[in-house]
């Protein structure tokens, strides 16, 4: 039969055990959680960046940094910057914005002001 003290410490190395995976579970999803608010952040710039472009001659071109977060889609829909996180959130641009779906990844966007509007590729 173990002795007493053998015990505690297999109790405690399993205790241990349960509050490292919960801490870690916690954590991912505080993470995750974190990385989508950014996210969000990010696409409200976008759209404001793309709306300041409207003012600006045919041609010119600009560069926008953004990171999608696995599972997330950054879109455009008419004069609308769509980050795609859990359901849809829109920001108006106030011009027409077109250009391809981006999804989970870190992109360099180049925003091109055209006679419509702003074309956007990655």
């Amino acid at each position: 039969m173990p002795e007493p003290t053998s015990m505690r410490m297999l109790a405690g190395v399993v205790l241990a055990s349960i509050f490292l995976g919960a801490f870690i579970g916690l954590y991912s999803s505080f993470r995750s959680g974190g990385s989508e608010a950014n996210f969000k952040r990010d696409a409200e710039e976008l759209a404001t960046t793309i709306g300041s472009m409207s003012s600006l001659d045919s041609g010119t071109q600009w560069f926008f940094n953004v990171i999608v977060p696995v599972g997330c889609q950054l879109r455009f829909e008419g004069k609308c910057v769509v980050a795609a996180v859990n359901g849809s959130h829109s920001y108006d641009t106030g011009v027409n914005v077109a250009g391809p779906v981006f999804g989970g990844g870190s992109w360099r966007l180049t925003l091109r002001r055209t006679e419509n509007g702003v074309e956007i590729s990655g």
